[in-house]
């Protein structure tokens, strides 16, 4: 919060005077009185008026965080080669395709963080923006684990691919 405090004839401004306005118009919180000192002091050293002087500041809320999903596995696999270890290619071969079997955990939801309240200059609580839940990718032959809400499984011995959005399982040719 920005005021001016500015040297009156004959009128010394003590701290306390400061404080004084500062509790008569509702303020509270996050005062700084060395601020206050400082620009008392200026006032009475030079004799000038001091402006736009923060002397009150409010504590920011901390906003949550959203929510996610932790694939348990390579959810970004694209068409590829494959790269033997004396790093000869395979354009035969391509690694493209991960198994998976019946019930095999295949993702995870991340709960989103919740936020932490903030102040106003007027001890208000300012409430911080909450993270947004995540819901699990279902697609076809996926569920959500019946012992985990948490876990999304394969419902099949199969293929699992990420397409669209949805994590999806797909029975081996």
């Amino acid at each position: 919060m920005a005021r001016e405090i500015a040297k009156q004839e004959n009128v010394d401004i003590t701290l306390e005077n400061v404080l004084e306005t500062l509790k008569a118009k509702g303020i509270s919180f996050g005062i700084k009185d060395d601020a206050i000192k400082a620009a008392l002091d200026k006032v009475r050293q030079e004799n000038i008026s001091v402006e736009n002087t923060l002397i009150a500041e409010g504590e920011q809320p901390v906003h949550g965080k959203d929510g996610s999903i932790e694939f348990l596995f390579d959810a970004r696999s694209r068409t590829r080669p494959l790269v033997g270890s004396d790093g000869r290619v395979d354009y035969y071969n391509t690694s493209i395709i991960e198994s998976v079997k019946k019930d095999q955990t295949l993702a995870r939801l991340i709960a989103p963080a919740p936020g932490k309240p903030g102040r106003n200059v007027y001890g208000g609580i300012v409430v911080p923006i909450q993270g947004k839940l995540c819901g699990l990718p279902v697609g076809e032959n996926t569920k959500i684990s019946d012992n985990d809400p948490k876990l999304l499984v394969s419902c099949i011995d199969g293929n699992v691919r990420y397409i669209g959005g949805v994590v999806s399982s797909q029975r081996e040719m």
